[in-house]
């Protein structure tokens, strides 16, 4: 009974856990909020003598907005001998503020004892600002028995501002057979030089019946330099069926005031 009881509690403090997380998503409190309150649910339950296991930890450090926060919730949980797992690294490289910290929490991953997954890669890649190590990076994932997925392309195109090279990224995936999706034509569009390449990716991405965003939208009106270019945006935008947002009317209002 009362090993069924500190189950009960455990998964009470999860949920609680996951309010708050919930919260300062929906940016209903402050990031300093979600962790004060995180670290009174750790208290309570810590007086009641329950021993968090590794999805509240994880669930703790996803609160934080900085690797300084997240050694901080580190320190707490060592009393609790908590192991860490691949979740818990991706976590603490996710929120680290440089490729140098980034790569030592990835090292300490290694260090560990855990194997890297995907999201570890797709983490770790976005600190790169060399294409070219970051194509390395990615043949890297074999040694590990991963393979690119369309999110790991997907960030090596956010990297690249070559338009060439981009060619060449989606010319690999479509080698390896690995499907585009609404993310990488944002991408592309969002890496246009200018309009007319922007809009021409926007057809592709129609051609292939992907549904465009408000996102696809707010990019592509970034690049219209012309009065027939937002007029073409705002037919487009009416035609999708796409409430705008503030975004889009901030954007738009710097551009007819031209």
């Amino acid at each position: 009974m009362e090993e069924l009881s500190k189950s009960k509690l455990l998964l009470r403090w999860k949920d609680e856990l996951f309010t708050v997380k919930k919260n300062k998503k929906q940016k209903l409190i402050f990031s300093n909020q979600a962790l004060n309150l995180a670290n009174k649910i750790y208290n309570n339950y810590s007086l009641k003598e329950i021993t968090p296991n590794i999805d509240i930890l994880n669930m703790h450090i996803q609160l934080c907005d900085t690797i300084e926060q997240g050694g901080c919730i580190l320190n707490k949980y060592r009393v609790n001998n908590v192991r860490y797992n691949t979740t818990t690294y991706n976590i603490l490289i996710s929120i680290s503020n440089n490729f140098e910290t980034a790569s030592y929490y990835f090292k300490a991953l290694l260090d560990y004892g855990l194997k890297p997954n995907n999201i570890t890669f797709n983490i770790l890649l976005s600190y790169y600002t060399d294409i070219n190590q970051a194509m390395v990076l990615i043949k890297s994932m074999r040694n590990y028995n991963l393979q690119a997925d369309t999110k790991t392309y997907n960030v090596l195109l956010s990297i690249s501002s070559d338009s060439n090279k981009q060619i060449q990224i989606l010319k690999e995936m479509q080698e390896k057979n690995i499907d585009c999706n609404l993310i990488t034509y944002n991408t592309l569009i969002s890496k246009s030089s200018d309009y007319k390449t922007a809009i021409n990716y926007f057809h592709e991405l129609k051609r292939k019946y992907f549904t465009p965003s408000i996102n696809t939208f707010t990019t592509l009106l970034k690049r219209a330099i012309t009065k027939q270019d937002i007029k073409e945006l705002e037919r487009l935008i009416q035609y999708e069926g796409i409430p705008v947002n503030a975004s889009w009317r901030q954007i738009m209002k710097k551009k007819k005031d031209w």
